[in-house]
């Protein structure tokens, strides 16, 4: 190795992780939103049985990396609601409908008293954790089943930090931002967390020192 070369490591605390959890009925495209938002590059729907593995997936945001973990849910019934585990694993929720099928519209519906409750019972931090809404198949305006504006006012409803209808299939930088929105709010969030918590123990402490340790890898849960 030549002696000029120099190699910059970057240090793992630099890096941003993020677990985001895509919740939707089947068949309104969470996959092919992953994949198009990961790789840029779209596939057809597909069907698959149960929970997937999240994906990693490193990318930049803002000019800064992120470390992407995305779960992408697939719920066996029109009723089955996700787990208090798979809740509290993730920093924010991407929430999925089709605006071609009304169902997966009502699905979202009743995902909202069911986070509700979590939200109640899990105390300020489950109350805090960051939701987007997204209307999928943007593209297939023919076949519309749900109007824009009931999507807006159901995000309104749900305290949803912002709502988008796009297309997997057509779209590359509206999806992306879709995720990019979730991951700011997630960082702003742990900013504002951090300070709130420094503020105090300084105010009520004088000069001691805080350390603060972001949240740290936790494991797929298991229902």
């Amino acid at each position: 190795m030549s002696s000029n070369l120099r190699v910059i490591r970057r240090k793992k605390s630099s890096l941003s992780e993020v677990k985001i959890v895509l919740f939707g009925a089947p068949g309104v495209g969470k996959s092919a939103l992953t994949v198009r938002f990961l790789t840029k590059r779209y596939i057809g729907e597909y069907d698959h049985h149960g929970d997937q593995p999240p994906y990693k997936y490193e990318l930049m945001v803002d000019g800064e990396p992120v470390l992407f973990e995305l779960l992408d849910t697939c719920p066996k019934t029109a009723g089955e609601m996700p787990s208090t585990k798979t809740l509290d694993w993730a920093d924010g929720f991407l929430l999925v409908y089709s605006i071609t099928d009304r169902d997966s519209f009502s699905y979202i519906k009743r995902l909202r008293s069911h986070m509700a409750q979590w939200r109640r019972e899990g105390g300020p931090a489950a109350a805090a954790t960051p939701m987007v809404l997204v209307g999928n198949k943007g593209d297939m305006i023919h076949l519309r089943q749900v109007g824009n504006e009931e999507g807006e006012i159901l995000a309104r409803d749900m305290e949803c930090l912002s709502f988008r209808e796009v297309s997997a299939s057509e779209q590359v930088t509206e999806v992306a931002e879709a995720f990019n929105d979730l991951c700011r709010e997630v960082n702003n969030h742990r900013r504002k967390s951090k300070q709130s918590l420094l503020d105090r123990v300084l105010g009520g402490r004088g000069g001691l020192r805080v350390y603060a340790r972001g949240k740290s890898d936790s494991a797929l849960p298991k229902d």
